[in-house]
């Protein structure tokens, strides 16, 4: 099933990249490395906005299908622009990277198309979750510290670990779902799982759309598939089980 709003996101992306470097190799670079992260955050968003229904097994086709579309728009981009460009390369680094306040306006327009799909899924208020944000933030406060005693580049490491980091209270809520003993506490455990996954991919493409690409690391496309796909197929898993039980 199309659906507009995950096109016109990935349009509003587009034209942000552009804004930020121009019509040149370091527009393919950035979308490149942030396709499959949007993707996998309106993934997210369409899920959320389904599990009011979910109860309902005629309603989960059209859940999945409408979440998956915008994943789907994601992983063409990212097939489309890594045919554009080789594994190493990392764009133009002679060309001049915006000023910070520029590069925040935009990270500002992005968060405000975030919250439009927010609002057009479930409503802004369904997304906000201080469990979700808190365990988000304190895995990745704690691998900060960690990292302090390794010779890396903080900033680099910390953003390659985001993906990882949202499976943290992903896991934590899957155990406290399997151990409920109300039925009804199932459904805002699942939603803090997915708040958790959203919340550090959505940071991840902020990063990317901040910073200059010639500041963070370029992922081989396997991990970035790994890490994509990843959050999707142990989503569907969750829910098939809880669907099934």
């Amino acid at each position: 099933m199309i659906s507009a709003p995950p096109i016109m996101f990935f349009a509003l992306l587009t034209v942000l990249a552009i804004f930020l470097n121009g019509f040149g190799r370091r527009t393919l670079v950035v979308v490149n490395q942030i396709a499959l992260d949007v993707g996998v955050a309106l993934f997210c968003i369409s899920l959320m906005g389904g599990l009011q229904v979910m109860s309902d097994p005629t309603a989960l086709g059209p859940v999945f299908g409408g979440a998956l579309f915008g994943f789907f728009c994601g992983l063409t981009i990212k097939l489309i622009t890594s045919a554009l460009l080789k594994d190493t390369d990392r764009g133009d680094s002679s060309q001049r990277t915006k000023p910070i306040w520029i590069r925040a306006g935009a990270v500002g327009i992005f968060s405000i198309g975030v919250l439009s799909m927010f609002e057009e899924s479930a409503g802004i208020a369904a997304f906000i979750s201080p469990s979700a944000f808190l365990g988000v933030s304190s895995v990745a406060i704690a691998i900060s510290v960690a990292l302090v005693r390794i010779d890396v580049d903080r900033i680099v490491a910390l953003v390659d670990f985001l993906p990882v980091i949202g499976f943290v209270p992903f896991v934590w809520g899957a155990i406290k779902a399997f151990h409920a003993t109300e039925p009804s506490a199932i459904g805002p455990i699942t939603a803090t799982m997915i708040l958790g996954l959203l919340y550090s991919y959505l940071a991840r493409a902020m990063v990317f759309i901040a910073c200059s690409e010639e500041t963070l690391p370029k992922r081989p496309h396997m991990a970035d598939a790994f890490y994509s796909f990843l959050p999707i197929i142990t989503l569907f898993v969750f829910l098939l089980v809880l669907w099934i039980a």
